[in-house]
Protein backbone atom coordinates (compact mmCIF):
# COMPACT_ATOMS: atom_id res chain seq x y z
CA UNK A 1 0.00 0.00 0.00
CA UNK A 2 2.55 2.39 1.09
CA UNK A 3 4.24 1.56 -2.09
CA UNK A 4 1.82 2.17 -4.37
CA UNK A 5 1.02 5.61 -2.98
CA UNK A 6 4.92 6.77 -3.05
CA UNK A 7 5.29 5.23 -7.01
CA UNK A 8 1.61 6.95 -8.00
CA UNK A 9 2.82 10.21 -6.72
CA UNK A 10 6.04 9.63 -9.02
CA UNK A 11 4.73 8.70 -12.17
CA UNK A 12 1.85 11.23 -12.12
CA UNK A 13 4.35 14.02 -11.91
CA UNK A 14 6.75 12.06 -14.67
CA UNK A 15 3.53 11.46 -16.59
CA UNK A 16 2.56 15.45 -16.68
CA UNK A 17 5.87 15.84 -17.53
CA UNK A 18 5.92 13.50 -20.45
CA UNK A 19 2.42 15.09 -21.61
CA UNK A 20 3.70 18.57 -21.76
CA UNK A 21 7.72 17.79 -22.27
CA UNK A 22 8.80 19.20 -19.47
CA UNK A 23 11.90 18.77 -17.10
CA UNK A 24 11.68 17.23 -13.79
CA UNK A 25 14.04 17.97 -11.39
CA UNK A 26 13.93 16.16 -7.62
CA UNK A 27 15.45 15.76 -4.30
CA UNK A 28 15.40 14.19 -1.38
CA UNK A 29 15.52 16.03 2.12
CA UNK A 30 15.78 13.90 5.69
CA UNK A 31 15.45 15.04 9.03
CA UNK A 32 16.39 12.98 12.45
CA UNK A 33 15.59 14.45 16.01
CA UNK A 34 16.30 12.58 18.95
CA UNK A 35 15.52 14.70 22.47
CA UNK A 36 16.49 13.35 26.20
CA UNK A 37 15.37 14.64 28.54
CA UNK A 38 17.69 15.88 31.26
CA UNK A 39 15.16 15.00 34.47
CA UNK A 40 14.44 11.48 33.42
CA UNK A 41 16.41 10.40 30.92
CA UNK A 42 12.68 9.53 28.97
CA UNK A 43 12.84 10.33 25.12
CA UNK A 44 10.67 13.43 25.12
CA UNK A 45 11.27 13.84 20.89
CA UNK A 46 11.99 10.53 18.50
CA UNK A 47 11.13 12.00 15.03
CA UNK A 48 12.53 10.76 11.77
CA UNK A 49 11.43 13.11 8.01
CA UNK A 50 11.64 12.19 4.41
CA UNK A 51 10.62 14.45 2.01
CA UNK A 52 10.82 13.56 -1.78
CA UNK A 53 10.50 16.78 -3.61
CA UNK A 54 9.20 16.85 -7.34
CA UNK A 55 9.43 19.92 -9.69
CA UNK A 56 8.33 19.91 -13.73
CA UNK A 57 8.85 22.62 -15.41
CA UNK A 58 6.07 22.23 -18.30
CA UNK A 59 6.98 26.01 -19.92
CA UNK A 60 8.56 29.25 -19.64
CA UNK A 61 5.77 29.95 -17.13
CA UNK A 62 3.91 26.86 -15.91
CA UNK A 63 5.52 24.27 -13.14
CA UNK A 64 3.82 21.79 -11.20
CA UNK A 65 5.68 21.09 -7.72
CA UNK A 66 4.75 18.29 -5.41
CA UNK A 67 6.51 17.09 -2.11
CA UNK A 68 5.70 13.30 -0.54
CA UNK A 69 6.48 12.98 2.99
CA UNK A 70 6.90 10.17 5.57
CA UNK A 71 7.33 10.33 8.90
CA UNK A 72 8.27 8.09 12.13
CA UNK A 73 7.54 9.13 15.44
CA UNK A 74 8.92 6.80 18.03
CA UNK A 75 6.15 5.76 20.30
CA UNK A 76 6.75 5.14 24.45
CA UNK A 77 7.30 1.78 25.16
CA UNK A 78 4.86 1.74 28.13
CA UNK A 79 2.01 1.72 25.30
CA UNK A 80 2.93 -1.45 24.65
CA UNK A 81 -0.06 -3.39 26.29
CA UNK A 82 -1.13 -6.18 24.82
CA UNK A 83 0.11 -9.02 22.92
CA UNK A 84 -1.09 -8.01 19.91
CA UNK A 85 0.88 -4.94 20.03
CA UNK A 86 3.70 -7.65 20.03
CA UNK A 87 2.50 -9.16 16.65
CA UNK A 88 2.27 -5.92 14.88
CA UNK A 89 5.72 -4.35 13.50
CA UNK A 90 3.71 -1.05 12.34
CA UNK A 91 2.97 -0.48 16.20
CA UNK A 92 6.60 -0.34 17.54
CA UNK A 93 7.66 1.61 14.15
CA UNK A 94 4.50 3.84 12.62
CA UNK A 95 5.25 5.85 10.02
CA UNK A 96 2.85 8.18 8.38
CA UNK A 97 2.63 8.85 4.27
CA UNK A 98 1.46 12.83 3.33
CA UNK A 99 1.52 15.00 0.34
CA UNK A 100 3.10 18.02 1.92
CA UNK A 101 2.75 20.22 -0.95
CA UNK A 102 1.37 20.00 -3.95
CA UNK A 103 0.38 22.91 -6.47
CA UNK A 104 0.59 24.27 -10.11
CA UNK A 105 2.15 27.66 -10.58
CA UNK A 106 1.24 29.96 -13.51
CA UNK A 107 2.85 33.20 -14.28
CA UNK A 108 1.22 35.54 -16.40
CA UNK A 109 -2.38 34.08 -16.03
CA UNK A 110 -5.23 35.20 -17.93
CA UNK A 111 -3.20 38.80 -18.40
CA UNK A 112 0.22 40.17 -17.60
CA UNK A 113 1.31 40.55 -14.22
CA UNK A 114 -1.14 37.83 -12.85
CA UNK A 115 0.43 34.87 -10.95
CA UNK A 116 -1.65 31.69 -10.05
CA UNK A 117 -0.94 29.24 -7.52
CA UNK A 118 -3.48 26.72 -7.00
CA UNK A 119 -3.16 23.11 -4.89
CA UNK A 120 -2.20 22.50 -1.51
CA UNK A 121 0.70 25.22 -0.46
CA UNK A 122 2.29 26.98 2.12
CA UNK A 123 1.58 30.75 2.05
CA UNK A 124 3.76 32.82 4.23
CA UNK A 125 2.87 36.25 5.19
CA UNK A 126 4.80 38.89 7.31
CA UNK A 127 8.52 40.07 7.22
CA UNK A 128 9.23 38.93 11.01
CA UNK A 129 11.54 36.20 11.92
CA UNK A 130 9.01 33.76 12.54
CA UNK A 131 7.26 35.32 15.19
CA UNK A 132 4.45 36.52 12.23
CA UNK A 133 1.18 37.86 13.75
CA UNK A 134 -0.13 38.32 10.43
CA UNK A 135 0.85 34.73 8.93
CA UNK A 136 -2.52 33.23 9.53
CA UNK A 137 -3.39 31.92 6.39
CA UNK A 138 -1.81 28.11 7.49
CA UNK A 139 -2.45 26.50 10.76
CA UNK A 140 0.29 26.17 13.14
CA UNK A 141 2.02 23.06 14.41
CA UNK A 142 2.81 23.09 17.91
CA UNK A 143 4.40 19.42 18.57
CA UNK A 144 7.59 20.32 18.80
CA UNK A 145 8.93 22.66 21.53
CA UNK A 146 12.13 23.57 19.48
CA UNK A 147 10.01 24.90 16.25
CA UNK A 148 7.08 26.63 17.33
CA UNK A 149 7.23 28.72 14.16
CA UNK A 150 6.15 25.41 12.23
CA UNK A 151 2.90 25.53 9.49
CA UNK A 152 0.95 23.03 7.90
CA UNK A 153 -0.11 23.73 3.70
CA UNK A 154 -3.20 23.87 3.03
CA UNK A 155 -5.70 23.69 -0.22
CA UNK A 156 -5.70 27.14 -1.73
CA UNK A 157 -6.00 29.29 -4.38
CA UNK A 158 -3.48 32.07 -4.50
CA UNK A 159 -3.50 35.15 -6.84
CA UNK A 160 -1.13 37.77 -7.23
CA UNK A 161 -1.26 40.88 -9.05
CA UNK A 162 1.97 43.07 -10.05
CA UNK A 163 1.16 46.38 -10.40
CA UNK A 164 2.69 47.50 -14.03
CA UNK A 165 5.54 50.40 -13.33
CA UNK A 166 6.40 49.28 -9.68
CA UNK A 167 8.85 47.02 -8.31
CA UNK A 168 7.32 44.63 -5.93
CA UNK A 169 3.89 46.26 -5.78
CA UNK A 170 0.63 44.49 -6.08
CA UNK A 171 -2.29 42.89 -4.23
CA UNK A 172 -2.62 38.96 -3.21
CA UNK A 173 -6.10 36.99 -3.39
CA UNK A 174 -6.07 34.08 -1.16
CA UNK A 175 -8.99 31.78 -1.03
CA UNK A 176 -9.18 28.51 1.52
CA UNK A 177 -12.18 26.24 0.41
CA UNK A 178 -12.31 24.59 4.01
CA UNK A 179 -10.88 25.39 7.78
CA UNK A 180 -7.46 23.80 8.78
CA UNK A 181 -6.82 22.56 12.26
CA UNK A 182 -3.62 23.13 14.37
CA UNK A 183 -1.40 20.70 15.50
CA UNK A 184 -1.00 20.79 19.47
CA UNK A 185 -0.19 18.96 22.78
CA UNK A 186 -3.65 18.81 24.21
CA UNK A 187 -1.95 17.87 27.87
CA UNK A 188 -1.16 21.13 27.84
CA UNK A 189 -5.20 22.07 27.49
CA UNK A 190 -5.96 20.12 30.32
CA UNK A 191 -3.45 20.91 32.45
CA UNK A 192 -4.40 24.70 32.50
CA UNK A 193 -7.84 23.86 33.23
CA UNK A 194 -6.67 21.52 36.13
CA UNK A 195 -4.77 24.28 37.41
CA UNK A 196 -7.67 27.00 36.63
CA UNK A 197 -9.58 24.26 39.07
CA UNK A 198 -6.98 24.29 41.72
CA UNK A 199 -6.87 28.36 41.73
CA UNK A 200 -10.90 28.67 41.79
CA UNK A 201 -11.03 26.53 44.54
CA UNK A 202 -11.66 28.95 47.40
CA UNK A 203 -14.74 27.48 49.81
CA UNK A 204 -12.84 24.66 50.28
CA UNK A 205 -10.00 23.10 52.80
CA UNK A 206 -8.72 20.47 50.70
CA UNK A 207 -9.11 19.81 46.82
CA UNK A 208 -8.69 16.42 45.54
CA UNK A 209 -7.72 16.69 41.12
CA UNK A 210 -5.60 14.90 39.12
CA UNK A 211 -4.50 15.85 35.38
CA UNK A 212 -6.32 12.57 33.87
CA UNK A 213 -9.74 14.14 31.35
CA UNK A 214 -11.89 13.02 28.68
CA UNK A 215 -12.63 15.41 26.35
CA UNK A 216 -13.99 15.65 23.05
CA UNK A 217 -13.93 18.30 19.72
CA UNK A 218 -16.30 19.47 17.46
CA UNK A 219 -14.28 19.94 14.23
CA UNK A 220 -15.98 22.83 11.57
CA UNK A 221 -18.23 21.17 9.09
CA UNK A 222 -16.74 20.66 6.01
CA UNK A 223 -18.35 23.07 3.37
CA UNK A 224 -17.61 25.91 1.77
CA UNK A 225 -19.17 28.44 4.39
CA UNK A 226 -16.13 27.47 6.74
CA UNK A 227 -13.56 28.35 4.43
CA UNK A 228 -10.80 31.42 4.56
CA UNK A 229 -10.87 34.43 2.60
CA UNK A 230 -7.89 36.84 2.96
CA UNK A 231 -6.20 40.09 0.84
CA UNK A 232 -3.14 41.98 0.70
CA UNK A 233 -1.87 45.05 -0.70
CA UNK A 234 2.30 45.10 -0.77
CA UNK A 235 4.69 47.57 -2.14
CA UNK A 236 8.00 49.35 -2.12
CA UNK A 237 8.36 53.17 -0.84
CA UNK A 238 11.81 54.77 -0.26
CA UNK A 239 12.79 51.33 0.68
CA UNK A 240 10.81 50.29 3.25
CA UNK A 241 8.46 47.03 2.28
CA UNK A 242 5.26 47.50 3.22
CA UNK A 243 2.05 45.46 3.02
CA UNK A 244 -1.34 45.92 4.98
CA UNK A 245 -3.74 42.12 4.74
CA UNK A 246 -7.46 41.59 6.01
CA UNK A 247 -8.18 37.80 6.55
CA UNK A 248 -11.54 36.33 7.38
CA UNK A 249 -11.17 32.68 9.05
CA UNK A 250 -11.37 30.52 11.84
CA UNK A 251 -8.96 29.89 14.49
CA UNK A 252 -7.07 26.97 13.74
CA UNK A 253 -6.87 26.00 17.64
CA UNK A 254 -9.60 24.90 19.67
CA UNK A 255 -11.54 26.73 22.74
CA UNK A 256 -12.68 25.15 25.81
CA UNK A 257 -16.50 25.34 24.97
CA UNK A 258 -17.63 23.28 27.72
CA UNK A 259 -16.46 22.01 31.37
CA UNK A 260 -18.20 19.22 32.94
CA UNK A 261 -17.09 18.50 36.62
CA UNK A 262 -18.04 15.26 38.95
CA UNK A 263 -17.61 16.09 42.91
CA UNK A 264 -18.30 15.00 46.04
CA UNK A 265 -17.96 16.93 48.72
CA UNK A 266 -17.66 15.86 52.69
CA UNK A 267 -18.41 18.46 54.98
CA UNK A 268 -17.33 17.80 58.80
CA UNK A 269 -20.42 18.25 61.25
CA UNK A 270 -18.01 18.60 64.32
CA UNK A 271 -15.60 21.18 62.31
CA UNK A 272 -17.69 23.22 60.13
CA UNK A 273 -14.45 24.81 58.55
CA UNK A 274 -13.45 21.73 56.95
CA UNK A 275 -14.91 21.14 54.14
CA UNK A 276 -13.09 18.66 51.14
CA UNK A 277 -14.07 17.84 47.80
CA UNK A 278 -12.91 15.45 45.62
CA UNK A 279 -13.21 16.19 41.44
CA UNK A 280 -14.26 12.61 40.25
CA UNK A 281 -14.88 12.35 36.75
CA UNK A 282 -13.80 15.72 34.37
CA UNK A 283 -14.83 16.34 30.81
CA UNK A 284 -14.32 18.66 28.46
CA UNK A 285 -15.59 19.99 24.55
CA UNK A 286 -13.09 21.59 22.02
CA UNK A 287 -14.69 23.73 19.68
CA UNK A 288 -13.47 26.55 17.26
CA UNK A 289 -14.45 30.07 16.69
CA UNK A 290 -14.16 32.60 13.55
CA UNK A 291 -12.54 35.99 13.77
CA UNK A 292 -11.63 38.84 11.18
CA UNK A 293 -7.70 39.74 11.46
CA UNK A 294 -6.44 42.82 9.90
CA UNK A 295 -2.37 43.02 9.40
CA UNK A 296 0.35 45.76 9.05
CA UNK A 297 4.12 45.12 8.61
CA UNK A 298 6.93 46.87 7.33
CA UNK A 299 10.71 46.20 7.03
CA UNK A 300 13.60 47.75 6.08
CA UNK A 301 17.83 47.24 4.80
CA UNK A 302 19.58 50.03 6.81
CA UNK A 303 22.82 48.67 5.32
CA UNK A 304 24.11 48.28 8.81
CA UNK A 305 21.48 46.35 10.30
CA UNK A 306 17.35 44.88 9.05
CA UNK A 307 14.90 45.58 11.17
CA UNK A 308 11.38 44.80 11.18
CA UNK A 309 8.01 45.29 12.77
CA UNK A 310 4.49 43.47 12.59
CA UNK A 311 1.44 43.22 13.92
CA UNK A 312 -2.41 42.25 14.25
CA UNK A 313 -5.38 42.95 15.01
CA UNK A 314 -7.83 40.29 15.20
CA UNK A 315 -11.80 41.13 15.72
CA UNK A 316 -12.82 37.72 17.46
CA UNK A 317 -16.83 36.76 17.23
CA UNK A 318 -18.13 36.09 20.22
CA UNK A 319 -16.78 33.01 21.90
CA UNK A 320 -18.69 31.40 25.43
CA UNK A 321 -17.25 28.78 27.77
CA UNK A 322 -19.71 27.20 29.97
CA UNK A 323 -19.13 25.39 33.33
CA UNK A 324 -21.24 22.31 34.49
CA UNK A 325 -20.50 21.31 38.17
CA UNK A 326 -22.26 18.28 39.62
CA UNK A 327 -22.04 17.39 43.26
CA UNK A 328 -22.76 13.98 42.82
CA UNK A 329 -22.85 12.82 46.81
CA UNK A 330 -22.54 15.30 49.75
CA UNK A 331 -21.45 13.73 53.05
CA UNK A 332 -21.85 14.99 56.48
CA UNK A 333 -19.60 13.54 58.77
CA UNK A 334 -22.28 13.46 62.07
CA UNK A 335 -20.66 11.34 65.29
CA UNK A 336 -24.01 9.38 65.80
CA UNK A 337 -24.54 7.85 62.67
CA UNK A 338 -22.77 8.99 59.42
CA UNK A 339 -25.47 10.62 57.11
CA UNK A 340 -24.98 10.41 53.18
CA UNK A 341 -26.91 12.61 51.43
CA UNK A 342 -27.00 12.40 47.50
CA UNK A 343 -27.87 15.33 45.35
CA UNK A 344 -28.15 15.84 41.03
CA UNK A 345 -27.33 19.95 41.77
CA UNK A 346 -26.38 21.63 38.68
CA UNK A 347 -24.21 24.58 38.78
CA UNK A 348 -23.56 26.41 35.47
CA UNK A 349 -21.41 29.06 34.85
CA UNK A 350 -21.27 30.50 31.02
CA UNK A 351 -18.72 33.36 30.79
CA UNK A 352 -17.52 35.51 27.68
CA UNK A 353 -13.95 34.95 26.99
CA UNK A 354 -13.64 36.09 23.45
CA UNK A 355 -15.64 39.61 22.32
CA UNK A 356 -13.04 42.78 22.42
CA UNK A 357 -10.45 42.77 20.19
CA UNK A 358 -6.75 42.24 21.20
CA UNK A 359 -3.13 43.26 19.21
CA UNK A 360 -0.58 41.16 18.70
CA UNK A 361 2.96 42.59 17.49
CA UNK A 362 6.53 41.81 17.08
CA UNK A 363 9.70 44.27 16.70
CA UNK A 364 13.11 42.82 15.78
CA UNK A 365 16.85 43.47 14.27
CA UNK A 366 19.31 41.56 12.70
CA UNK A 367 22.86 42.10 12.07
CA UNK A 368 26.07 39.54 10.18
CA UNK A 369 29.11 40.96 11.25
CA UNK A 370 32.41 40.31 10.36
CA UNK A 371 34.20 37.35 11.85
CA UNK A 372 31.63 34.84 11.62
CA UNK A 373 29.40 36.60 13.88
CA UNK A 374 25.55 36.79 13.94
CA UNK A 375 22.98 38.70 16.01
CA UNK A 376 19.03 38.70 16.19
CA UNK A 377 17.08 40.65 18.57
CA UNK A 378 13.00 40.44 19.01
CA UNK A 379 10.30 41.82 21.24
CA UNK A 380 7.08 39.88 21.14
CA UNK A 381 3.48 40.93 22.48
CA UNK A 382 1.61 37.62 21.88
CA UNK A 383 2.35 34.24 20.65
CA UNK A 384 0.20 32.18 18.35
CA UNK A 385 -1.30 30.46 20.88
CA UNK A 386 -2.27 33.23 23.07
CA UNK A 387 -5.98 34.63 22.34
CA UNK A 388 -6.14 37.58 24.76
CA UNK A 389 -8.66 35.92 27.49
CA UNK A 390 -7.91 35.49 30.84
CA UNK A 391 -6.36 31.74 30.03
CA UNK A 392 -4.79 33.12 26.86
CA UNK A 393 -3.76 36.67 27.54
CA UNK A 394 -1.15 37.98 25.59
CA UNK A 395 2.73 37.78 27.39
CA UNK A 396 5.57 39.46 26.63
CA UNK A 397 8.59 38.28 25.22
CA UNK A 398 12.35 38.86 24.19
CA UNK A 399 14.11 36.59 22.17
CA UNK A 400 18.07 36.39 21.44
CA UNK A 401 19.85 34.33 18.73
CA UNK A 402 23.31 34.86 18.51
CA UNK A 403 25.56 32.45 16.31
CA UNK A 404 29.23 32.22 15.40
CA UNK A 405 30.75 30.21 12.46
CA UNK A 406 34.47 29.14 12.34
CA UNK A 407 36.38 26.76 9.02
CA UNK A 408 34.15 28.93 6.87
CA UNK A 409 30.81 28.11 8.02
CA UNK A 410 31.51 24.39 9.02
CA UNK A 411 31.34 24.87 12.49
CA UNK A 412 29.00 26.96 14.36
CA UNK A 413 27.96 28.28 17.87
CA UNK A 414 24.30 29.31 18.71
CA UNK A 415 23.28 30.23 21.86
CA UNK A 416 19.72 31.28 21.73
CA UNK A 417 17.21 31.96 24.36
CA UNK A 418 13.35 33.49 25.34
CA UNK A 419 12.07 35.59 28.56
CA UNK A 420 8.54 34.99 28.88
CA UNK A 421 6.68 38.04 31.02
CA UNK A 422 3.29 38.01 32.13
CA UNK A 423 1.92 40.91 31.55
CA UNK A 424 5.28 43.44 31.52
CA UNK A 425 3.18 46.72 32.54
CA UNK A 426 1.69 44.62 35.68
CA UNK A 427 4.75 43.60 36.49
CA UNK A 428 5.66 47.21 37.01
CA UNK A 429 2.78 48.26 38.67
CA UNK A 430 3.47 45.63 41.61
CA UNK A 431 4.83 47.43 44.92
CA UNK A 432 7.51 44.31 45.12
CA UNK A 433 8.77 44.85 41.09
CA UNK A 434 11.22 42.16 41.34
CA UNK A 435 9.41 39.21 43.41
CA UNK A 436 7.12 40.29 40.73
CA UNK A 437 8.84 39.19 37.72
CA UNK A 438 9.92 36.07 39.39
CA UNK A 439 6.77 35.04 40.02
CA UNK A 440 5.22 35.73 36.59
CA UNK A 441 8.43 34.95 34.32
CA UNK A 442 9.67 32.19 32.56
CA UNK A 443 12.80 31.37 30.49
CA UNK A 444 13.72 29.52 27.75
CA UNK A 445 18.05 29.10 27.32
CA UNK A 446 19.41 26.49 24.64
CA UNK A 447 23.42 26.24 23.68
CA UNK A 448 23.91 24.46 20.25
CA UNK A 449 27.26 23.24 18.03
CA UNK A 450 26.56 22.86 14.37
CA UNK A 451 29.06 21.07 12.25
CA UNK A 452 28.80 20.93 8.65
CA UNK A 453 31.43 18.57 6.51
CA UNK A 454 29.56 18.64 3.50
CA UNK A 455 27.36 21.60 2.14
CA UNK A 456 23.66 20.54 2.48
CA UNK A 457 24.88 17.93 5.57
CA UNK A 458 24.28 19.16 9.19
CA UNK A 459 24.95 17.01 12.75
CA UNK A 460 23.56 19.53 15.88
CA UNK A 461 23.92 18.79 18.94
CA UNK A 462 22.41 21.01 21.53
CA UNK A 463 21.54 21.09 25.44
CA UNK A 464 17.70 23.01 26.34
CA UNK A 465 16.93 23.94 29.89
CA UNK A 466 13.12 25.68 31.12
CA UNK A 467 12.29 26.87 34.19
CA UNK A 468 9.04 29.05 35.10
CA UNK A 469 6.82 30.27 37.56
CA UNK A 470 3.26 31.82 37.38
CA UNK A 471 0.53 31.36 34.59
CA UNK A 472 3.33 32.02 31.62
CA UNK A 473 3.10 29.89 28.24
CA UNK A 474 6.90 28.49 28.73
CA UNK A 475 6.23 27.16 32.34
CA UNK A 476 4.39 24.64 30.51
CA UNK A 477 6.82 23.52 29.09
CA UNK A 478 9.47 23.82 31.95
CA UNK A 479 9.29 19.62 31.94
CA UNK A 480 11.17 19.63 28.84
CA UNK A 481 14.69 20.00 29.87
CA UNK A 482 16.41 17.87 27.26
CA UNK A 483 20.12 17.63 25.26
CA UNK A 484 19.16 16.67 21.80
CA UNK A 485 20.72 15.53 18.49
CA UNK A 486 20.04 16.40 14.97
CA UNK A 487 20.71 15.15 11.69
CA UNK A 488 19.58 16.63 8.36
CA UNK A 489 20.56 16.31 4.66
CA UNK A 490 19.53 16.97 1.36
CA UNK A 491 20.66 16.01 -2.26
Amino acid sequence: MIRRYFFSFILIIFALSAIFAGEVSTGLELNSFLGLSLTNADFIYNKTDLNLKVKSILSEEIFLYGCLGASYTGIPQENILTKNNLENASFFYPVEFSVDEAYISIKNFLLSGLDLQAGKQRISWGKADKINPTDVLNPVDLSMITDLSKKIPTLALNLKYYFPGLEDTGIQVVAQPYSGQSVLPVTFVEKRLTDKIKKNATNVTALEIDENWNGSIITPAYNITNGLIGGKIFGKIYGFDLSLSATRRINDIPYVKEIYLSNEVTIDYTHLDKTNAVVKDKYYLLDYHKETIIGFDMAKDWGIFLSWIELSVTFPDETKTKTYTFSSNTIYNIPFPPTTLTTNISLTEEKTILKDPYVKFVAGVDKNFDGGWYINFQYAHGLFMERGYEDERLQDYFVLNLEKTFFDDKLKFRLYGIADVDNIVDRFKDSDITKSFMDNSAVMGAFEVCYSPLMGVNLKLGVMGIDGNGETTLAMYKDYDMVYLEFSTSF
